[in-house]
């Protein structure tokens, strides 16, 4: 079932840099940010709640219409076959993800959208068989490098201290109860100093 990891971290912390290099493995694919699917990450979802034919529809409807989603390079065509042999939401999900890896001609998919970090409870749950690369980030250089991009709210040191504790007590919260089998944990630092080792590591977990 795709996807296969999720790249989780705050905004800035190197998901992105992670999500280059892993990407350039012949067998692995990450596409852009998939934060359209944020909405379906709800609480009460459940693997076995089926959609009605009318709620498929405006799930495609939904996706095709969205800026981020046309990245990914599924048309109309696509999604409506995924659909018609998915009755879930989360395996109508997985089987996106599964026909973007296909489209690139690679066999794993995985994801890094940072604004996922607060569904974490939903999605650990809703994909029980994928694993998390979780990175971190000297919160003060995080701050610094936020307000570089001149994120918004990035001007307050307090609040982007507070939202960074908030994210890293959240996920630690949400690590304690999977399997260390499932959790990868990496210093943004030590892939910047030593990328190779880590790397090599990252590749071994993820089998």
């Amino acid at each position: 079932m795709n996807p296969t990891f999720f790249i989780i971290g705050s905004q800035r912390s190197g998901t992105t840099l992670l999500r280059l290099i892993l990407n350039s493995n012949s067998n692995v694919a990450i596409p852009t940010e998939a934060t359209f699917f944020m909405p379906f990450f709800r609480k009460k979802i459940h693997n076995s709640s089926l959609l009605t034919e009318y709620n498929k529809f405006i799930f495609v409807k939904y996706l095709i219409n969205n800026s981020q989603f046309k990245k990914w390079g599924l048309d109309k065509t696509d999604l409506e076959s995924i659909v018609r042999y998915n009755s879930s939401i989360i395996s109508i999900i997985s089987s996106c993800y599964s026909a973007y890896a296909q489209k690139n001609y690679k066999n794993i998919c995985g994801d890094k959208s940072p604004a996922f970090i607060r569904k974490l409870p939903v999605i650990s749950k809703a994909f029980p068989e994928a694993k998390f690369i979780y990175i971190i980030r000297d919160g003060r250089d995080t701050f610094l490098s936020l307000r570089k991009k001149n994120v918004v709210g990035s001007t307050s040191p307090a609040l982007a201290a507070i939202e960074w504790v908030f994210k890293q007590l959240l996920v630690e919260k949400v690590m304690r109860k999977l399997s260390s089998q499932r959790i990868y944990r990496i210093r943004y630092e030590d892939l910047v100093v030593n990328p190779d080792e880590h790397i090599q590591r990252i590749c071994h977990f993820l089998e």
